[in-house]
């Protein structure tokens, strides 16, 4: 039977809010706000400027890819041109020599896109037009206005040159009095190449540039020729570019003046010359003409993205410099904002509606997240009701707005005064056990600020070394040796990953020596065959004068296995792996259109595969960390990274060849090993782990490290004396300690790093011997990728037997005056 108190506690529940009420109000309002606020934060916060930063990418990328075009051009014209200068000192083209003049520029004509005609003027004022008039039709123009006067010889050919028209023909025309020919006459040097500014050409009226050379001939005429591209040829690759649905691409002069049109329905053959070389408010493509105004506004800014409005619609605008042949262009490139996000008008209404559809869901949860939550408390509160009026009498007055949890603190009371101190006791436990993991946790935290690879291969280094003692206590249980094995193969992993990071960063120290290259190789081929199996076959052509290579052997030996992986990857069906070095010399012209590369001397090492090649869309991102074609889990997108940064660190090279269908090429190019360079040491065989009964000051700014190190050397047998910091060990130092050998992190706080502190050690304790330690290489020990002349590093993370060897490698060495150096 219910007591009177519990009657009244049942009757005061009609009258309070109930807590399924409450949960249910609160939950569907908690979430509604959330939502909101979550899709305010996402459209200004992150949707605007992504777009933004998109359509940034794409121009400049457009930009990229227009100007690469352009330059082009001018690259092959003066090419062009710079030949026939010599053709021209030689006599062999010349107005008084029209066949031979013919029979040379006539196949430039006919093989080169852009160039449209060329015309070669004395100073007598007689000149020689080689002319194409398009479907594969061409004349000669000859004219002598000292001679003939407005009247000049016309030639016509057909598609197999022969002649098909000879006629005379009234033309008012001087090439003295042509820009061409004028801007040639004023060039300070013969050898020069200048270009014209756009105009316009007589025989064909087309708008164009030209190029020009001068020489004096055989007879001591000063002679011209002019090599002309139409502004059309430009034109045709600025409508082709599409960055967007809807992008557009120009080209334009200095002032304004359209040399490159946008796409536009409305420009045919007619339309196209005579927009060529107007002003950008004169060809009524509206987005341009109103991009252009506010980039002018702006004060021309380059390379700076920016929004207009026109018509309604948003426009994201940029205008880029190029510079061909000293005279300043623009590529303008635009595009609506539509083309680069995916929430328009209509989408919108779309997000506003899955908003919607998601606060009515969340309002469902919350009602039956509410019916779970508030059912068991009601059936709690009654059954703590019956049992405190069972067992306990003394009320505890807690005033609450809610019935269920007023009731159950009701109930709860009576049954207080018998669980007071357990409860005490178990309160004070979690209070103290609580503060405990926060101080660890804090302690932690505070650790973390040496960078991410320091910090990791700490951990790493501490991980790695107490799994092999893990391993050995649980070597008699398989399922708790299981277990550390996959522990282990995880810190391996990791360790490998930071690794491959470092070598990507160029942070790796690396130890360059004289290094045999077609020995490696065949050392490599001979572990790569059981690796990649039988069906792909491995062949090798190794030149035999190959001069040694000045190289990290380890290093590239590991860079040969992922490219021979990555090889076998892209023959799922199996095929051939080629394997090549040779002697060869990069000049000038390939360092020029390489940037990155030196001209000079270098030993070339190639790998073939005959797989499905690379796609020309990704052929520039294979290098990139993280870029992988594999399925995920097949590839951590590292291993070409790691081969590049570890090539640029050796002041290498490395160059991709791929086609689709044919295979991939991979050439790596290092420098040749000098006359002094030290040799290759060849790979000592491990050997057991000795100790000793020295004693080694161990300088560590982490504890975790410093207190995992310290133990494992005491287990060597050593005597271990620990210090945090600079500070602490030079006052280990000066107060006589007995130290064998300095064990010291590189990367530490304070003002002196690791290096500092060595060097003031040697010096207040001469013959101290050092061995340093470190997650990753700054400038302290390590110049150009390689570590200092005579200094000891071992690497983060290390295993016990790494710690042993080192050690006594550290210990073994001697100064040429018999003590130990660094």
């Amino acid at each position: 039977m219910l007591q009177p108190e519990q009657v009244a506690d049942l009757g005061r529940m009609d009258r309070k809010w109930s807590i399924r009420r409450g949960l249910v109000f609160g939950g569907v309002a908690l979430v509604s706000v959330a939502l909101l606020i979550c899709a305010i934060g996402i459209y200004f916060l992150l949707y605007r400027p992504l777009v933004k930063q998109l359509a940034a990418s794409e121009s400049g990328r457009a930009a990229v890819q227009v100007t690469a075009d352009f330059e082009s051009i001018f690259v092959r014209v003066e090419a062009i041109a710079r030949l026939e200068r010599e053709w021209g000192i030689k006599g062999l083209i010349d107005v008084d020599r029209l066949d031979a003049s013919n029979a040379l520029l006539r196949p430039i004509l006919k093989g080169t896109s852009g160039i449209t005609s060329f015309a070669i003027a004395r100073d007598d004022g007689r000149e020689v037009l080689i002319s194409s008039e398009g479907n594969g039709r061409w004349f000669n123009r000859l004219t002598d206005p000292d001679v003939r006067g407005g009247v000049g010889r016309f030639i016509t050919y057909d598609e197999s040159d022969r002649v098909v028209g000879d006629e005379l023909r009234k033309t008012d025309y001087d090439a003295r009095q042509r820009p061409w020919f004028l801007a040639a006459a004023a060039m300070p040097r013969d050898d020069d190449i200048h270009w014209t500014a756009p105009y316009q050409f007589v025989s064909s009226g087309e708008p164009g540039l030209s190029a020009v050379v001068r020489w004096t001939a055989p007879d001591g005429h000063r002679t011209a020729i002019a090599s002309d591209v139409w502004l059309r040829e430009i034109t045709n690759f600025t409508q082709q570019v599409r960055f967007t649905n809807s992008g557009l691409v120009a080209i334009l002069t200095d002032a304004g003046e359209a040399l490159g049109l946008p796409r536009d329905p409305r420009w045919t053959s007619e339309t196209v010359r005579k927009a060529l070389l107007k002003p950008v408010d004169a060809l009524g493509v509206l987005p341009l003409t109103a991009s252009y105004r506010a980039w002018r506004d702006r004060g021309r800014p380059p390379n700076e993205i920016f929004q207009v409005e026109e018509s309604g619609n948003i426009w994201f605008a940029s205008f880029h410099p190029v510079r061909p042949a000293g005279q300043t262009f623009w590529i303008a490139t635009l595009a609506p904002s539509a083309d680069f996000g995916w929430v328009g008008t209509d989408r919108l209404a779309i997000g506003a509606a899955l908003v919607v559809g998601c606060m009515l869901i969340a309002s469902f949860a919350a009602i039956w997240f509410s019916t779970r939550i508030a059912r068991p408390i009601e059936l709690l509160s009654a059954e703590s009701a019956r049992i405190g009026l069972m067992e306990f009498s003394r009320p505890i007055n807690v005033a609450s707005s809610v019935d269920e949890i007023d009731a159950l603190a009701r109930s709860l009371e009576r049954m207080r005064s018998s669980f007071m101190q357990a409860q005490y006791e178990l309160e004070s436990k979690a209070e103290l056990e609580r503060k405990l993991v926060q101080a660890q946790k804090m302690e932690a935290v505070g650790q973390l600020t040496g960078g991410v690879a320091h910090d990791f291969n700490n951990m790493l280094t501490v991980i790695l070394g107490t799994i092999e003692i893990l391993k050995d206590g649980v070597a008699g249980n398989p399922e708790l040796s299981a277990v550390a094995k996959m522990i282990d193969e995880a810190a391996t992993h990791g360790a490998d990953l930071t690794h491959r990071l470092l070598a990507f960063s160029r942070l790796q120290p690396l130890q360059p020596r004289r290094t045999d290259v077609n020995a490696l190789v065949i050392d490599a081929a001979r572990l790569l065959q059981p690796m990649l199996g039988d069906n792909v076959e491995i062949d090798s052509m190794l030149a035999d004068d190959v001069w040694p290579a000045l190289v990290d052997p380890s290093q590239l030996s590991n860079s040969l296995v992922n490219l021979a992986v990555n090889a076998r990857d892209a023959m799922p069906a199996g095929g051939k792996l080629m394997l090549e070095t040779e002697n060869v010399h990069l000049d000038e012209d390939y360092a020029r259109a390489n940037g990155d590369v030196r001209p000079g001397p270098y030993v070339m090492i190639a790998v073939s595969d005959t797989g499905q090649g690379i796609p020309a869309a990704i052929r520039d991102k294979v290098f990139d960390p993280f870029f992988t074609t594999k399925h995920s889990g097949k590839g951590s997108g590292l291993g070409l990274s790691m081969v590049y940064g570890f090539v640029k660190q050796s002041n290498g090279h490395i160059k991709i060849y791929s086609e689709e269908g044919s295979g991939t090429t991979v050439r790596i190019y290092l420098p040749p090993a000098g006359e002094h360079d030290e040799a290759q040491l060849r790979t000592q065989p491990a050997t057991p782990i000795e100790g000793g009964t020295e004693t080694i000051l161990v300088v560590e700014d982490e504890a975790l490290v410093r207190d995992y190190v310290g133990a494992q050397l005491r287990s060597l047998g050593y005597t271990a004396i620990l210090a945090s910091n600079a500070e602490e060990a030079l006052a280990c130092i000066d107060r006589g300690d007995a130290v064998d050998l300095l064990f010291t992190d590189v990367i530490m706080p304070g003002i002196m790093n690791g290096r500092d502190l060595a060097d003031e050690a040697v010096r207040r304790r001469p013959g101290l011997k050092v061995l340093f330690t470190s997650g990753y290489t700054d400038n302290a020990i390590v110049h150009h990728g390689r570590l200092d002349p005579g200094v000891l590093l071992l690497a983060k993370p290390y295993r016990r037997s790494d710690l042993g060897r080192m050690v006594r490698t550290a210990l073994a060495r001697r100064t040429p005056h018999g003590d130990t150096a660094t």
